[in-house]
């Protein structure tokens, strides 16, 4: 098997499985929300959309996977020198 070949190579923990082509947006967006320290976030979002069994098994798909804790993607404004986050000016912009 593909999986059992990769996790002799570079550990089983550094393997992300998909639970299904489905999921995979999913996944990728968790892993994104695992980078930045937004799980909590990502999690909740996922849980109104999905049903139970599907948000299980993304959780388990990224279960390895260390949550980053804090780290925010912020951008500066050359007028103001004010930091921001992408979140901020997204609903910013909205507005």
């Amino acid at each position: 098997m593909v999986t059992g070949y990769w996790a002799n190579a570079i550990g089983a923990q550094r393997i992300i499985e998909l639970p299904s082509k489905e999921r995979a947006v999913d996944v990728m967006l968790g892993i994104i929300a695992k980078s930045w320290g937004q799980y909590g976030d990502f999690t909740k979002n996922m849980s109104g959309r999905q049903e139970e069994g599907e948000v299980k098994s993304v959780h388990h798909s990224l279960r390895h996977m260390p949550d980053a804790g804090g780290a925010k993607s912020v951008t500066r404004t050359k007028a103001s020198k004010k930091t921001r986050s992408l979140s901020e000016m997204f609903d910013a912009a909205k507005a």
